[in-house]
């Protein structure tokens, strides 16, 4: 008679068995997640993490006319503010706001705030904000348009839910912000951020910032200043267009809220040209948030270069000698106005500024536009309180800008004119005297100047002789003959008071008539 199995052994199989099974199974369970289902837990999975991001395209370089680089780019980080994740909660975000903003002055760090209230604590309303965008953002939330500074700050407060816990000065800071955000859901609080600051952002709990990769611009010289211009986050006046105006605002252009753009100069004259197009991508990430990969789904299209007709080379000897004539004039004016000031002599004043171009003759290109005094464009930013506050207004572009009496410049002009009317010949003279005395009894007698300088006179001369010693009492003369509007005339065609032509803002000037 056979004896039944061990009982240890029967557990042994019995284990084994299920041990198989369970294998088996897992097995199964495997290919049907790989292989039978794979492509689809694949996708799955992929979708699940991955996010779309805008790929901001590079800016284009801008060089002189020999391909000397004066801008480029560099990467760099913005911050951005977003309220989407904040929904309806008011108090959580101005909150936010007031979190972010104690660091950046902690930091040091200027942000975007264009609200046309000065800060501090009193804020007042500012002139920009008779503008008709900022009058269009009042009626849009129905806030006060005939207000003073305070209740408009007051009204802003109550839109806005900021707290009364919040002073005047840091409610301020605040609703500059909201009025940022007001009509968008992001935009760049701050451009070109230390990597500090980002530590600390990265660090802290900014709720709502969110740390963006940008193209910093990089001036590679800190010649023609206001030629080049600078760069900027979008204001909110920029951003919407204005009907009764006919500006079109950057949100109807097809650009991001957070974009980059010319504030003035180079860069906003050819801001189409040099700004590209966006691009976009897919960037997959694991559950930790590590980026695995990203996939460019649309290439981003770099923006095209600009070449100016300046010589760089030609700028530097032109601001250097303009700088160095001023400064000496007013090295002699300074010893001067301390004579007047011992005496009690006539004094004078000292030169603020002045301006100095170079065109070439044959094609009217600008090979050199030099306004002085001047400053540096890749800090202009940082020092743009003390450069606003600067008496001698460093900011104005006073070769494009300024309007000036022409002086003996125009004399070539009164020369044709005469000469084309048949007044006088080029070889008709005049015998001149040292003052032009015919409207004398209306208190005009107009010198020339070697006879208000040394009591001399040119004598007998001829219209070229004329130009060669400037002389003001030849023009005068045959001027006043001439008369004004055939004056006038001769300069239009010459193309005085008319547009040059330039891509940049310029005046015109004004030449005067029988009717001005």
């Amino acid at each position: 008679m056979m004896k039944n199995p061990h009982p240890s052994r029967r557990r042994g199989y019995v284990l084994l068995g299920f041990f198989c099974a369970f294998l088996v199974l897992f097995f199964a369970v495997l290919y049907d997640a790989q292989v039978v289902h794979g492509s689809e837990n694949r996708a799955r999975s992929i979708t699940s993490n991955t996010a779309s991001e805008t790929v901001t395209a590079s800016r284009g370089i801008v060089t002189d006319r020999n391909g000397k680089v004066l801008v480029s780019n560099r990467l760099a980080y913005t911050l951005v503010v977003d309220k989407s994740s904040f929904g309806k909660d008011e108090a959580a975000l101005n909150d936010a706001i007031w979190q972010l903003i104690q660091l950046c002055q902690e930091q040091g760090v200027t942000w975007n705030d264009t609200l046309p209230m000065t800060t501090g604590s009193s804020p007042q309303l500012t002139s920009k904000s008779l503008t008709e965008s900022f009058r269009e953002y009042l009626d849009d939330n129905k806030l006060p348009t005939d207000g003073g500074s305070a209740e408009v700050l007051a009204a802003m407060r109550k839109l806005y839910k900021v707290d009364d816990s919040y002073t005047d000065a840091q409610a301020r800071l605040i609703v500059g912000v909201r009025y940022e955000l007001d009509g968008r859901s992001s935009y760049t609080f701050a451009e070109d951020v230390s990597t500090e600051l980002l530590g600390r952002i990265t660090d802290g709990k900014y709720r709502g910032v969110t740390i963006k990769t940008a193209a910093a611009r990089v001036y590679n010289t800190k010649l023609a200043a206001h030629i080049l211009g600078t760069v900027g986050a979008i204001w909110q006046e920029e951003w919407r267009s204005d009907e009764s105006t006919g500006y079109v605002g950057y949100a109807d252009k097809g650009y991001n809220m957070n974009d980059l753009v010319g504030k003035d100069g180079v860069e906003k004259a050819f801001e189409e040209y040099l700004h590209g197009v966006d691009g976009e991508a897919e960037v997959y990430s694991n559950l930790d948030g590590v980026t695995l990969r990203t996939k460019y789904t649309k290439e981003p299209q770099p923006g095209g270069h600009v070449y100016l007709t300046l010589d760089i080379g030609l700028q530097e000897v032109c601001e250097e000698a303009l700088a160095a004539h001023i400064e000496s004039i007013n090295e002699d004016r300074a010893r001067i106005i301390a004579e007047a000031e011992m005496y009690g002599t006539e004094s004078t004043e000292m030169i603020s500024g002045g301006a100095l171009c170079v065109v070439k003759v044959d094609t009217g290109e600008p090979l050199a536009l030099v306004s002085y005094p001047t400053y540096d464009a890749a800090t202009m930013l940082d020092n743009y309180e003390t450069l606003v506050a600067d008496e001698n207004a460093p900011l104005y572009n006073r070769a494009l800008m300024g309007v000036y009496a022409p002086g003996s410049t125009f004399k070539p002009c009164t020369a044709t004119a005469l000469l084309a009317e048949g007044i006088i010949s080029p070889t008709r003279t005049l015998k001149t005297e040292g003052q032009f005395t015919k409207y004398i009894d209306d208190g005009y007698a107009p010198e020339c100047w070697i006879y208000s300088t040394y009591k001399y006179t040119h004598g007998e001369i001829n219209v070229v002789q004329a130009i060669t010693y400037s002389c003001n009492y030849f023009f005068y003369y045959f001027g006043d003959e001439l008369g004004i509007d055939k004056m006038a005339y001769y300069a239009k065609l010459y193309g005085l008071g008319e547009h040059t032509g330039i891509e940049l803002p310029e005046v015109t000037g004004q030449m005067s008539t029988q009717s001005f």
